[in-house]
């Protein structure tokens, strides 16, 4: 699809938004390669409009164009272009859209070479579902690579592998109605370049527990912010840069924060980008755990643990909570085991946790994978032995994800 050389940015009315390509010096105005061009979207249209706003950020300068699509089965490709918007560099742009349109494909692109479509050329795009009213300002930040992956049918706005959901290019929750609160923060890190945080609700039935519902998208380090419904109750920020370009990887300065909402707006978050911190996220590294005491050949504790209590490395924590029933006097202890493939039992022996009461509540690292858990009355006040009582959870393996696991009961016969 293309559109209309040297047209300049415009609200649909004829009155242009931003400079004219073609005083950048881009041949013809046309960061297309000479691509046939259209003119403004809807700059013929009637009746009433709304504003569907954003901004284009990129890597490297040069004039950028957004095709401006609409859905059509009977059109190549399955879309029809229905204007172009041509800017002379990176920065912000708007269009006007008649309140018809329940579909918007924006796709925006540089062509550095000048000699038309290819993988290397910077690209973006995004889907909107209108409702007739404006949408959330969004944000395209533009990848070189990331016009295959819209071909292969991935998500072009993806640097390899995201939780599944909404368009990475479309701001979290920009077409949800009713209250809606406030999450703003701060993204710090040392490198320069594009920043994007993925928004993500847990959901189970997802690879990896998260369900992307948006990014939000910033040209480098500093303030963030986006709206979420009321309704909302956790939240999981992912946020990092690709200096390569070439999908996720541990070299990449990554954060992540999760929030649990309660209908007002949360504190200030600040993410702290740093180059090894996806690997660290969301639990133990492979091949090992942090905070896990080697097991005995049957995936038993040691006689002696080396210290009681639990410990993880630095990061975003779930919770594990319940009740204990029928349990007889006695200092009660509950055992944590990792069901990791790695002790002779399977399993490791993560470490024990004195519990002051019959209520129990403990803190392991979000996405941890399978915990198994044990309690036992301490008679002797020895450690573990044959003559304490000892009750295994019937609901083992607990999966641990990216959500809280409450409710649960252990009973002693």
């Amino acid at each position: 699809p293309a559109g209309a050389a040297g047209a300049a940015p415009s609200a649909g009315d004829g009155q242009p938004t931003g400079p004219d390509p073609a005083a950048a010096g881009a041949p013809g105005g046309d960061p297309g390669g000479g691509m046939p061009t259209q003119g403004l979207p809807y700059a013929d249209a009637g009746g009433e409009k709304f504003t569907v706003s954003g901004e284009v950020t990129a890597l490297i300068a040069g004039v950028v164009r957004i095709d401006v699509c609409e859905p059509d089965s009977a059109a190549p490709g399955g879309q029809r272009l229905i204007g172009t918007i041509q800017l002379a560099a990176t920065g912000p742009f708007s269009l006007e859209v008649p309140v018809t349109v329940k579909e918007l494909r924006l796709q925006a692109f540089q062509d550095p070479g000048n000699d038309g479509p290819s993988e290397s050329d910077p690209y973006a795009e995004a889907t909107l579902a209108l409702s007739g009213s404006a949408p959330a300002p969004g944000s395209l930040a533009l990848e070189a690579g990331a016009r295959g992956r819209a071909a292969a049918g991935g998500d072009p706005n993806a640097s390899g592998a995201a939780p599944p959901g909404g368009p990475a290019g479309e701001m979290p929750y920009a077409g949800a109605t009713g209250e809606k609160v406030a999450v703003t923060g701060t993204v710090a890190v040392a490198s320069a370049g594009a920043v994007r945080i993925d928004v993500c609700e847990s959901d189970p039935g997802s690879p990896g527990g998260l369900k992307r519902v948006g990014a939000v998208q910033l040209s480098g380090a500093g303030p963030f912010s986006f709206e979420v419904p009321v309704t909302v109750k956790e939240l999981w920020l992912q946020a990092f840069q690709d200096p390569g370009s070439d999908g996720p990887s541990e070299s990449d300065p990554y954060a992540e924060a999760r929030l649990v909402l309660s209908g007002t707006a949360p504190a200030p978050q600040t993410l702290t980008l740093e180059v090894g911190q996806r690997g660290r996220a969301g639990g133990p590294q492979p091949g090992g755990d942090a905070g896990a005491q080697a097991g005995g050949a049957a995936g038993t504790p040691p006689a002696a643990p080396g210290g009681e209590g639990l410990s993880f490395p630095a990061g975003p924590k779930v919770a594990i909570a319940g009740r204990i029933e029928g349990a007889p006097p006695g200092k009660l202890i509950m055992d944590v085991f990792k069901a990791d493939g790695e002790g002779g039992g399977a399993r490791s022996f993560v470490g024990k946790v004195v519990l002051e009461g019959a209520d129990f509540r403990i803190e392991v690292p979000a996405g941890y994978g399978n915990l198994e858990l044990e309690v036992y009355v301490d008679l002797g006040s020895a450690g573990r032995s044959a003559e304490d009582v000892v009750v295994i959870y019937d609901g083992n393996p607990l999966a641990v994800g990216k959500s809280d696991l409450d409710g649960l009961t252990i009973r002693f016969p």
